[in-house]
């Protein structure tokens, strides 16, 4: 039931193109927690920011993403 989550395509894009991330859930990644520990995030259609620093950022991240993927929950 856990698929896998691509999370490393993300890091190399990040890490040559600072500029946000999409992902299907109309999220962008303001910031990557390889580049300053903290994830920063934006929600599109919600004007929402979520800032999340720590050691739970590239978990968050992760599940952010998998959900973005799912067939399931409707997300995409």
């Amino acid at each position: 039931m856990n698929a896998p989550v691509k999370i490393s395509p993300l890091l190399a894009v990040a890490s040559t193109q600072p500029a946000a991330l999409h992902n299907q859930a109309g999220w962008s990644v303001l910031e990557l927690p390889a580049q300053t520990g903290a994830l920063r995030m934006h929600d599109h259609s919600a004007r929402a920011k979520l800032i999340v620093e720590g050691a739970q950022a590239a978990q968050l991240l992760a599940s952010l993403w998998r959900h973005a993927e799912c067939r399931e929950c409707g997300l995409d």
